[in-house]
């Protein structure tokens, strides 16, 4: 449930549009308190882990300014989030803007209605 994509998907969607460097000082500063350790190094966290998400679409580029730079990436939670176990999901603060917790919500909400029903009802 743990991998490096999913590490970076909650770093972003946590603290929003980062830089492979800002992503990078996110990790070395969180280290000591992870339990696994997902990147070998920063060129591996570059070259393998954020190229393949951005060629599955899970991140994208944030944007350009000429004064500022380079944004980041930002995270596209709906594809980033979507095989993740839903125990996992859970865990996730802030809650990510995904189907599965809409849905949830919708559920919860026509149930309790269904129940202010029943007890108007009776």
């Amino acid at each position: 449930t743990r991998g490096p994509q999913l590490y970076i998907s909650t770093v972003l969607n946590k603290k929003g549009p980062m830089t492979i460097d800002e992503l990078w000082q996110n990790y070395v500063f969180e280290k000591p308190r992870l339990k696994e350790h997902p990147f070998r190094s920063k060129t591996y966290m570059k070259t393998v882990v954020v190229a393949s998400m951005l060629r599955s679409g899970k991140i994208i580029p944030a944007g350009y300014n000429k004064k500022e730079g380079f944004y980041g990436f930002k995270l596209v939670p709906e594809i980033a989030f979507k095989n993740v176990d839903p125990s996992v999901l859970e865990k996730i603060e802030p809650r990510p803007d995904i189907k599965y917790f809409r849905e949830k919500a919708q559920k919860e909400e026509g149930s309790q209605a269904k129940e202010a029903l029943r007890e108007i009802s009776i």
